[in-house]
């Protein structure tokens, strides 16, 4: 998993600055704050940002709804917000940085990632210009007053999941049908180097992955199975002795961070039994 990162993150304030005039000052003046509740409080959209250094690629726009704005194209290009205050007002508060871990990134490891961003990769430059209208860009006489450095986390937990199809089926056959069998697939998906040990338990218990179906309603009779890891009547058997060290009797496998398939097969020797639709229900276990 690679952790999210921007490179540099300019925050540019232009301020405007008028020829110096003598007035008293004023009492009642009020302070400006970015907290989003003002009467002068603007939603930053696309004309908001600029690209530096002539590199067009350094994001793309993807619209004005929240969380699809801005995305950042290119990492080694510093990313420009501008904002225009009156020159001598005070502004406080706070602005947000979003980091999105992107998705696919199925090798990456368990365990902590982080980066840090010091003060070569953030900054906060004000440009300071005469005249009535605002700098159009941070470029020319920049100064570079403040740096905000902070550090981006991720953890990638070491976390297993498991799937199955909804039946393992015999079919229907005769009751003179012999040596019977059957399979389904069981999908684990584990973090890549995650070493996993698959175990299956029927209902009985039996650790060797002999089972037994029951009949509907007071139908006595009970048909045996054996789970298997490999086809046909002498397959190696599927228990549940496997645990988070040692396969048992179980199957072993390597996660890769997404999901890998496993075959399970099931054979019954005979189907002599009372007619009727036999079933039995198998835990999966997944050890790691």
């Amino acid at each position: 998993m690679t952790t999210p990162r921007l490179h540099v993150f300019v925050l540019c304030v232009a301020a405007l600055m008028n020829a110096p005039q003598d007035r008293p000052a004023d009492p009642a003046a009020r302070r400006a704050f970015i907290d989003g509740t003002g009467p002068a409080w603007k939603t930053l959209l696309e004309n908001d940002f600029a690209g530096v250094n002539g590199n067009a690629d350094t994001w793309t726009w993807k619209g004005d709804n929240f969380g699809s704005g801005l995305e950042i194209k290119n990492e080694n290009t510093p990313l420009m917000v501008k904002v225009t205050v009156t020159k001598g007002a005070p502004v406080s508060g706070s602005a947000t940085l979003y980091g999105q871990v992107l998705a696919g990134q199925t090798t990456a490891r368990t365990g902590n990632y982080s980066d840090d961003y010091q003060n070569g990769d953030t900054a906060l430059a004000i440009n300071e210009v005469s005249g009535s209208g605002p700098p159009g860009s941070c470029a020319g006489a920049v100064q570079q007053t403040s740096y905000f450095p902070f550090n981006v986390t991720a953890t990638v937990a070491n976390v297993c999941a498991v799937s199955a199809g909804a039946t393992l089926n015999f079919g229907t056959v005769a009751s003179t049908a012999t040596n019977l069998s059957g399979s389904n697939t069981i999908t684990v998906a584990c973090p890549t180097g995650t070493a996993y040990y698959v175990g299956l338990a029927p209902s009985n218990g039996d650790m060797a992955g002999a089972g037994t179906m029951k009949g509907t309603g007071s139908n006595p009779d009970q048909v045996p199975y054996q789970l298997r890891s490999a086809s046909g009547m002498n397959g190696k058997i599927w228990g549940n002795t496997a645990t988070s060290t040692q396969v048992g009797n179980g199957v072993a496998g390597n996660g890769n961070g997404s999901g890998q398939s496993l075959t399970v097969y099931a054979t019954t020797p005979s189907a002599n039994f009372t007619p009727d639709t036999y079933t039995d229900t198998v835990t999966i276990n997944v050890n790691y």
